[in-house]
């Protein structure tokens, strides 16, 4: 009988790490039979691709792997599997349907049998050793190691109950519902401290949190997310010859026609000079090409998602030019305790609160921004309650963040200004006044209404992405989701060919309670993009300041006049 893994979650990918050691500690294993996933790889003469290796080196608990149509997805997920089953784990491989789930069960039956010389049996009582049955009526594989690897479907979510589970493989993650993901899946890994692996593409997403948290997993977050993008183009190996090797001997290793690797590697003599690069595709490069020109002209959009791995242009998008891996920096958008914090405020049907610090760097050149003076907009924290809530509510939950003390204004030389909101909501207004009035720590809370249209706001917010002067810290999640998501009105089937949705007066109204409250700021503290900020109302404190230099004009004059 083989051994749990006692809630260590990842087997050690290399052997003399940190990790290594940590795991032989907890299981009370021998370093010396101690097998690494890497190991195990070698021995089954598995290579991975350069994408895939990342993926089997990675201890996320969230690996997303957004990948082309035979880009070699299922094939990374069942040689991510083998070395658990080795152990006594359990582990599920869910999809959509069966059938999809049983492609990955398919190919990781295959290896045992083909790579680590295993025999399928029957019947999964008193397996013996290097045996396993697989049962098609329960979708169970069994092992001699008492490893079970079980297919289900989201057809079938009664069957995800009640199991504690050391993996879980998502397979067409972008077809799989957040519900079932959110509520069947993670819960069977509490125990534990398993992982979970979705593989997927862009063309389908009817699962539209397969798309969200591969924004999440491009940057550093707090919620163990990982993700890659794997093109089909990428599935290759490249080999550097150490000299003397024939087409025919790296067909064996790599499992291919010696043949195609010739006429992948036009120019090249044989046998191999030491150090040359031989690239060796699984896929056929000149149908590749062919599928691009045709799907270009018939379908745009299409091959980017189906081979590219890349979202399908949005000719709708309000904000096309945001990315995640360009506006998302831990390290930029991270409080800082020295400097002021601004609230940016949105009570519409969701209340929505954006704090915000004003920051410099020295390694980035900002002075195209002439609005901000050379400031970078930072947003170092969001709070987005969707349900009913009153603004004492909010404030308190404001209140209970590390950032809060900053909001007021007790060092002599921060400004008075402490934030925004939005000009038609007098009584939030007085409420936050009120309420800042009442604070021990602020003693007095003043937010600014400042009218935006939308149009306004858009531009000038375009304009903080395009002078690289706009950050967000990874949990700040809605706010990056209305950023993908806020659009224009799609047009109907029969002119989306021809209508340019810039043309629409302004976008959807949805998606865009963080983006107004932020603009509102934006604009209340520098002014609006493109615009003068000299009005043709003449303010008060401009009538002061003109009466005191005509005071001034009048005093030198009798001066002269006297002399």
């Amino acid at each position: 009988m083989a051994p749990r893994l006692q809630g260590m979650g990842h087997l050690p990918f290399q052997r003399n790490t940190d990790y290594f050691n940590e795991v032989c500690k907890q299981l009370d294993c021998d370093p010396a039979t101690m097998m690494t996933k890497e190991e195990v790889y070698e021995a089954l003469q598995y290579i991975p691709l350069p994408t895939i290796l990342e993926v089997h080196k990675s201890r996320a608990t969230h690996r997303i792997v957004v990948g082309g149509n035979r880009a070699g997805k299922s094939e990374g997920a069942a040689w991510e599997i083998v070395p658990y089953l080795f152990w006594r784990t359990r582990g599920w491989v869910v999809s959509a349907n069966y059938e999809l789930a049983e492609i990955i069960v398919d190919k990781v039956m295959t290896i045992l049998i083909e790579r680590a010389g295993m025999r399928r049996v029957k019947r999964p009582d008193n397996l013996r050793p290097f045996e396993f049955c697989y049962s098609s009526r329960d979708h169970r594989l069994t092992l001699w190691t008492e490893a079970r690897l079980e297919a289900k479907s989201s057809e079938n979510p009664d069957s995800m109950h009640g199991a504690s589970l050391d993996y879980a493989v998502i397979d067409e993650a972008s077809l799989f519902p957040y519900a079932l993901y959110d509520t069947r899946l993670v819960p069977r890994l509490v125990d534990s401290g398993g992982w979970m692996l979705s593989l997927g593409t862009f063309e389908f997403l009817q699962g539209e949190w397969f798309e969200n948290y591969y924004d999440i997993g491009q940057a550093p977050n707090d919620w163990s997310i990982t993700s890659w993008r794997h093109p089909t183009r990428d599935n290759y190996h490249h080999y550097v010859s150490t000299g003397g090797e024939t087409p025919q001997y790296l067909a064996i290793i790599f499992r291919t026609n010696w043949r195609k690797i010739v006429n992948m590697n036009p120019g090249v003599d044989w046998p191999l000079q030491p150090n040359e690069d031989i690239f060796i595709f699984n896929i056929d490069l000149i149908w590749l090409e062919k599928e691009k020109k045709r799907l270009e002209e018939l379908s745009p959009g299409v091959f980017s998602a189906r081979y590219e791995a890349q979202k399908s242009p949005n000719r709708y998008l309000v904000f096309p030019s945001w990315s995640v891996k360009t506006y998302v920096d831990k390290k930029r958008a991270s409080f800082d305790k020295l400097l002021p914090v601004y609230l940016a405020v949105d009570p519409g049907g969701t209340y929505a609160v954006a704090a915000i610090q004003l920051k410099r760097f020295d390694d980035l050149d900002s002075f195209e921004n002439k609005l901000s003076k050379g400031q970078h907009i930072c947003i170092i924290d969001t709070i987005y309650l969707q349900t009913t809530v009153t603004t004492k509510e909010v404030f308190d939950e404001c209140s209970k963040r590390e950032w809060w003390a900053n909001v007021a204004r007790d060092i002599d030389y921060w400004d008075n200004f402490q934030g925004t909101i939005d000009v038609n909501a007098k009584e939030q207004q007085k409420t936050w006044r009120t309420l800042g009035r009442e604070s021990t720590t602020l003693g007095r809370l003043y937010l600014r209404g400042k009218k935006v249209g939308i149009q306004d706001g858009i531009k000038t917010f375009q304009h903080y992405f395009d002078t690289h002067t706009f950050w967000s810290h990874p949990n700040n999640k809605f706010l990056h989701l209305e950023l993908a998501r806020h659009h224009y009105p799609e047009a109907p089937i029969k002119r989306q060919d021809t209508e340019d949705p810039r043309r629409t007066d302004n976008p959807k109204d949805s998606w865009n309670h963080l983006l107004k409250a932020i603009w509102y700021f934006m604009v209340g503290k520098f002014g609006c993009y493109g615009k003068s900020k000299r009005s043709g109302v003449v303010t008060r404190k401009e009538l002061r300041k003109m009466a005191r230099e005509r005071k001034a004009v009048l005093k030198v004059r009798e001066g002269m006049y006297a002399v």
